[in-house]
C-alpha cells in the first residue's frame, strides 16, 4: 500500500468520523430544541397558573395555597387540564 493510499484512506475514515459526529450532533441539537419549547410552553402555563391563582385569592379572599387546592379540585372534577382551569379563570374571573 503506498502512501497516498494510506492517505486517502485516512482523509476518508476522518470525512466518515466527522460525518458521523455531525449527524450525532442534529440530533442532540433536535432534541434540545424540542426541550427547549417544552419548557417555553411550561413557563407560560406556570405564569398563567400562578395568575389564575391571583385571581382566586383576590376575588374569594383564599391564600394562595386555598387558591391553588381550588383549581387543582376544579381541574380533577372537570377532567380538564390544570392551566385550561387556569385560562377560564382568567377569562371569566370563576372557576367553571
Amino acid at each position: 500500500m503506498t502512501s497516498e493510499t494510506r492517505d486517502a484512506d485516512q482523509a476518508v475514515a476522518d470525512f466518515v468520523s466527522e460525518r458521523d459526529l455531525l449527524v450525532e450532533c442534529q440530533g442532540t441539537l433536535k432534541v434540545a430544541e424540542a426541550e427547549l419549547e417544552n419548557l417555553r410552553s411550561a413557563l407560560v402555563s406556570a405564569r398563567r397558573i400562578g395568575a389564575a391563582v391571583g385571581v382566586l385569592m383576590g376575588t374569594r379572599n383564599l391564600t394562595d395555597d386555598q387558591a391553588f387546592a381550588a383549581l387543582s379540585r376544579a381541574s380533577q372534577n372537570q377532567n380538564r387540564k390544570l392551566r385550561l382551569v387556569a385560562e377560564d379563570v382568567l377569562r371569566t374571573g370563576t372557576i367553571g
